[in-house]
C-alpha cells in the first residue's frame, strides 16, 4: 500500500433500512473496524 493511501481515509456509509437487525450491521462494521486496526499496526 502506498503512503498516500494510508493518509486519506475512505468514508464508509451504512444504509440501514427499516426492520434491520443489529447483527446485520454489526458484522460488516466489525470487519471494517478490525481492518482499520490491522492497517494502523503496520
Amino acid at each position: 500500500m502506498t503512503e498516500n493511501a494510508r493518509q486519506n481515509p475512505i468514508p464508509v456509509f451504512v444504509v440501514v433500512p427499516p426492520r434491520t437487525l443489529l447483527l446485520d450491521v454489526a458484522g460488516p462494521m466489525e470487519v471494517l473496524r478490525r481492518a482499520n486496526m490491522e492497517q494502523a499496526a503496520v
